[in-house]
């Protein structure tokens, strides 16, 4: 059996591209995660934005911490934040 391909660390979900990113991204977390918990896997969780509403959260992040959450198994998408067209 070939396990080269298996990679525990690698992430299981993808980063939706927007089209006119503004360098952001958004966490959306599990309607029946805790929303604290993935925060917590900011560097710095003070500097995130709520987004009770849709349950989730953005800010800016390196990619070590969205590797962090795009294999988290309480985040549900990870989007770009982007700027709407007029």
């Amino acid at each position: 059996m070939d396990t080269s391909s298996t990679n525990n660390t690698s992430p299981v979900l993808t980063i939706n591209k927007a089209e006119n990113p503004t360098g952001e991204h958004i966490i959306a977390v599990k309607k029946d995660a805790n929303l604290e918990d993935v925060i917590k896997l900011a560097k710095d969780p003070k500097s995130v934005t709520r987004l009770d509403i849709i349950h989730a959260f953005c800010g800016t992040f390196d990619k070590e911490t969205l590797d962090k959450f795009l294999s988290h198994p309480d985040v549900r998408r990870v989007s770009e934040d982007g700027f709407m067209d007029d």
